[in-house]
């Protein structure tokens, strides 16, 4: 009998942010459960888990390659969606029978949460960043908590945060594309400042065919 295909059938990439030592071993041992995925946060959840002077990891993360069971809504997009009382322990507890709302966290709030081990084999790209570059710190500074993106915030810090992960992934960009400022002096800066990518290091890609 033929075996059912159960996995996602999508051509999408979502990010994890990490640590050095965590997104180093990724293409090798996978990324253990629960984990929070991003379209666009994953610098944000790298400040939150590293210590300062640690090296950040930014790992790109087929869904594809992923079961179609395993991705959930944020809790936090739950609690705040539903307007809820549950804790956010108590909403983890039930997180299942939330299932078919991953996609809505997604958009909504730029995170979901992943409750399986997420295998090397979906491990599509991992970055490794000394996060020393002024104009992308300047933002990320401002960001809140990433578990915790209202949809309203999600609205406002969309398109810089964009903009900072296509700068990490090795994509051109302009000022404007990373910062909200208006003072043309200070874009000149910006954009030089954006040209500096010495701290970005393309530590693996996957060469498998699609």
């Amino acid at each position: 009998m033929k075996q059912e295909n159960t996995n996602l059938q999508q051509d999408k990439v979502l990010y994890v942010g990490t640590s050095e030592k965590v997104a180093k071993l990724a293409p090798v041992k996978g990324l253990n459960a629960p984990i929070f995925l991003t379209d666009v946060y994953p610098t944000f959840f790298c400040k939150q888990t590293c210590n300062q002077g640690e090296r950040w990891g930014i790992i790109s993360v087929s869904l594809s390659k992923l079961h179609a069971d395993v991705l959930t809504p944020s809790p936090y997009y739950i609690q705040k969606s539903l307007k809820t009382k549950k804790s956010i322990p108590e909403i983890l507890s039930r997180i299942n029978s939330y299932k078919s709302k991953w996609q809505k966290s997604l958009e909504a709030c730029g995170v979901c949460l992943c409750t399986s081990f997420i295998p090397p084999t979906a491990i599509k790209k991992v970055i490794i960043y000394e996060a020393t570059n002024p104009a992308v710190a300047k933002f990320i500074d401002k960001i809140p908590n990433p578990e915790h993106i209202l949809p309203s915030d999600h609205k406002t810090l969309y398109r810089n945060s964009l903009g900072v992960l296509q700068w990490l992934n090795g994509e051109e960009v302009s000022p404007k594309d990373v910062c909200d400022e208006t003072d043309f002096k200070m874009l000149n800066e910006i954009g030089e400042q954006l040209l500096d990518r010495s701290g970005l290091n393309f530590y693996y890609l996957s060469t498998e065919k699609k």
